[in-house]
């Protein structure tokens, strides 16, 4: 019976340190290549994002240290939602404009 309870307090034990661990997950720093990684994009473009305010980091001596909840947020924000759906004579629309600015410079 000993034995069995030391099993059960082993199996306790393992489970409330997963517990613990995944209850601060949220709270890991990670590198600027270990973000890039889990984004799927450059470690350029994540330098970018922070430098540009879209991503949370945190400076240590220079070096951005990138928190898992940042990037968890950053990813729910991003998620495409169709009633949001954008025009896309937007973007044209721009182009358009700039190649007329161009042309009007040049002639």
């Amino acid at each position: 019976m000993n034995n069995t309870m030391n099993q059960n307090q082993k199996s306790i034990e393992v489970e409330n340190q997963k517990d613990t661990a995944g209850s601060h997950n949220h709270l890991r720093l990670l590198s600027i290549n270990k973000t890039s990684q889990i984004l799927g994009i450059r470690h350029q473009l994540v330098r970018k994002m922070i430098l540009d305010g879209r991503l949370n980091a945190i400076d240590f001596d220079g070096k951005f240290k990138v928190p898992m909840a940042s990037i968890e947020d950053f990813i729910k924000n991003q998620q495409f939602k169709p009633e949001q759906k954008k025009s896309i004579r937007g973007p044209v629309r721009n182009i358009e404009e700039r190649i007329e600015r161009i042309i009007k410079r040049h002639s």
